[in-house]
């Protein structure tokens, strides 16, 4: 795609050695004036840069222009995030969600939605003090259950009352239902009505539905996931628990990718009394 649709109409009359730096950079600069992504630019560059990669390996060009200079910055787009009343506003409004108990875990765990759709019952201890659950599972997008991509993605995490409780109750809804044709073999934590595994659209319109009606115009269920990172942060949780209660590889991705600044007020109390 990027060869036919970008290179070719907008460099394909020259020939490739007579390519300049100077010429690869009005190329970025014409398509970041059109409208694409910094990212998307790049990776135009980046599939020349490997086409003339493969040529000067082969004798048929002396030097490679796309290695030069390097690719587009981009600047990092703001971190979004719920703030608490508008959290307790979604969790109100989805109450009568068939999946409530999926947004109520997200929302308090900072769960991956696949983690959560992929959990299993036998993984959760309800009864514990506290009650915690194990992340072993979880749903990839093609509805198939497998495990996470990384060790430190496999971790055990606390839940709080609220969020055992509405587990506990979802599990007895779904004891009941289990004597009527209800097919729940790999004994998930969460089902569609007939036992089958949820398919996580599903879950994003009902939380678009209650997002609607509690007034709130931004934000995913993604979101949940900055949000519970923001509000560990700012309870004053050390930045490596935080990174392995979300499970992240690296604290380098949790406090800059997933931690939004709320304000910072609160700075200037703390720095010292001076005396003269």
């Amino acid at each position: 795609m990027v060869i036919e649709h970008h290179l070719i109409p907008e460099l394909g009359h020259r020939k490739v050695g007579q390519l300049t730096v100077r010429e690869l950079d009005a190329f970025a600069s014409r398509k970041l004036a059109a409208g694409y992504a910094p990212a998307t630019v790049n990776r135009m560059r980046e599939t020349l840069r490997s086409a003339l990669s493969t040529a000067v390996r082969q004798d048929r060009l002396i030097r490679n222009v796309a290695r030069y200079r390097g690719g587009v910055a981009a600047a990092r787009p703001s971190l979004d995030r719920f703030t608490d009343h508008e959290l307790a506003l979604i969790l109100k409004a989805s109450g009568d969600e068939h999946f409530f108990p999926i947004m109520l875990l997200l929302a308090r765990t900072g769960l991956r939605p696949g983690e959560a759709c992929g959990l299993r019952w036998r993984v959760l201890n309800l009864t514990s003090a506290p009650p915690r659950l194990k992340v072993v599972w979880q749903m990839d997008r093609w509805g198939e259950l497998v495990h996470p991509k990384t060790s430190t993605s496999r971790r055990t995490i606390p839940l709080r009352a609220e969020v055992a409780d509405a587990l506990g109750a979802w599990r007895h809804r779904q004891q009941q239902r289990a004597a009527d044709s209800f097919d729940n073999i790999d004994g998930l934590a969460f089902t569609t009505r007939s036992g089958r595994p949820v398919d996580q659209r599903n879950v994003d319109r009902a939380f678009l539905r209650a997002r609607a009606t509690a007034g709130v115009d931004h934000g995913s269920l993604k979101t949940f996931r900055s949000t519970v990172a923001t509000q560990l942060a700012e309870a004053g949780l050390h930045p490596s628990k935080s990174q392995a209660f979300l499970g992240h590889a690296h604290v380098t991705t949790t406090m800059p990718h997933y931690t939004a600044i709320t304000d910072i007020d609160e700075v200037a109390d703390l720095l010292p009394d001076l005396d003269a």
